[in-house]
């Protein structure tokens, strides 16, 4: 296999794709001082923040495989909230029907859709939320997990430093050219599309 560079046809600053990636992505923790806590009785805490989280070079983000996950919290805090009034109006509902309002002895159908419309409301908008964000833990489970096929396009790339391009040395399954530098995005665009993902 012929790992030169199409472009400047040298190897000497040719690495995988995967190299770069994992090379260009460091943890980090960062200690902070201590906060004084004070309880009120005199009785001082001292409190120590720590902060962790990835750096990523401009490449290593460019080279990632997988989509950027996206976050659902909002769905799940917004069910969350109108579970309390959808509770509170379902149960003014039932003490409104229990206590035979001589008004609704008229149409009793109508008077109890009524009392509980709202309750029904808001338990749909509950669901829908719980909903969404069922989908959305789902769809970020299959981003972390990948795709075979994007994982195997994915290895298979070479990245230049020197041209700081990506390219492929051998023919894969995929309709990518080979022996043809391109950018880092370009090759995140294929290797996106063959694992179905929703292009960048």
């Amino acid at each position: 296999m012929n790992l030169a560079c199409p472009q400047c046809a040298q190897v000497d600053q040719v690495q995988s794709v995967p190299a770069v990636h994992q090379g260009g992505s460091v943890a980090h923790t960062v200690v902070g001082g201590a906060i004084p806590v004070s309880y009120g009785d005199g009785n001082v805490t001292y409190v120590q923040g720590n902060y962790r989280g990835t750096s990523m070079s401009a490449v290593a983000r460019e080279l990632d495989p997988t989509p950027p996950l996206r976050g659902g919290g909002c769905f799940l805090a917004l069910a969350l909230v109108l579970l309390i009034p959808a509770f509170f109006m379902t149960l003014i509902g039932f003490l409104v029907v229990g206590d035979n309002h001589p008004e609704m002895a008229a149409s009793p159908i109508i008077s109890t859709i009524t009392v509980f419309a709202p309750a029904g409301l808001l338990l749909a908008m509950v669901a829908l939320f719980g909903g969404l964000y069922g989908s959305r833990v789902k769809k970020n489970r299959h981003l972390r997990q990948g795709t075979p096929e994007s994982r195997e396009l994915w290895a298979s790339g070479w990245y230049c430093h020197r041209c700081g391009g990506v390219f492929l040395p051998q023919q894969t399954r995929h309709e990518v050219p080979v022996q043809q530098l391109m950018t880092p995005s370009t090759f995140r665009t294929y290797v996106w599309r063959a694992g179905g993902y929703p292009a960048p």
